[in-house]
């Protein structure tokens, strides 16, 4: 006599697979969709500088840090241009969404920032999304932060 329950030699039901196979499906959906916005970003990102005039560049990069902000759902991006010797260095552009404090367009040095300095020294990116998820070694610049 058949249950009408149909089980792989594992013990997983039809259904069950069935459900697994749809969860994955929606999965590899949502993952073409992420590709197809951020190539969108960047082509968006391309013809604003391809087509800006080298008098509006500064205006174009604020443009693509907002729209950077917006895709990557952060509280702010900001471009730094470190000295020569890189002990200073000084926000050239930022994007912050409405509400934050403005960032001073000063020099400052580096040794302010010592852990996020040993990332940016290498051109990596720092990306904090909670202070209090900084670690131990990165205190003096959450102190900085503040």
């Amino acid at each position: 006599m058949t249950t009408g329950v149909h089980q792989s030699r594992d013990g997983e039901t039809l259904r069950q697979r069935l459900i697994a196979v749809e969860r994955d499906r929606q999965q590899a959906q949502h993952m073409v969709e992420d590709c197809l916005h951020f190539e969108r970003l960047l082509t968006t990102l391309s013809r604003i500088f391809v087509n800006a005039p080298v008098e509006e560049i500064d205006q174009a990069i604020q443009q693509s840090l907002q729209q950077l902000v917006d895709y990557l759902d952060v509280d702010r991006t900001s471009f730094l241009e470190f000295s020569t010797d890189q002990r200073q260095f000084q926000i050239t552009h930022t994007y912050g969404v409405p509400g934050l404090p403005d960032v001073p367009e000063t020099s400052m040095e580096s040794a302010r920032f010592p852990w996020s300095m040993k990332y940016l020294a290498h051109g990596d990116v720092v990306q904090i999304v909670d202070m209090d998820d900084l670690p131990r070694d990165a205190e003096v610049d959450k102190q900085q932060f503040q």
